[in-house]
C-alpha cells in the first residue's frame, strides 16, 4: 500500500492522530496527560515541541510530517490561539 500523498496541508484532526502516534513512537505516553492541564496555546507549543524532537530522531516521523505539511497547519493553529489570548 502506497503511502497517501497531500496536495495540501491535513487537517487539525488528521494532525492530532499524527501527533499521538509520534507520542506514543517515541515511548512520550506521559505527554498526552500532559496536554489536558494546558492551555490551548500551550497545547501547540508542546506538540510543536514534541514533533520538533521526533524529526531529529526517527526518520519515519521526519517523513511522515514532511509529506503531510505538517508545519503548516501547526502555524495556523498557533497563530488562531496566540490570537484568542
Amino acid at each position: 500500500m502506497q503511502p497517501q500523498q497531500h496536495d495540501a496541508p491535513i487537517n487539525l484532526e488528521e494532525l492530532s492522530e499524527i501527533l499521538c502516534a509520534v507520542a506514543i513512537r517515541a515511548g512520550n505516553f506521559v505527554s498526552l496527560d500532559v496536554l489536558a492541564t494546558m492551555s490551548p496555546l500551550q497545547r501547540v507549543m508542546h506538540a510543536v515541541k514534541m514533533a520538533n524532537d521526533a524529526l531529529s530522531i526517527d526518520p519515519v516521523v521526519a517523513k511522515v510530517l514532511s509529506e503531510t505539511q505538517a508545519a503548516p497547519v501547526l502555524k495556523i493553529e498557533f497563530m488562531k490561539r496566540r490570537n484568542a489570548q
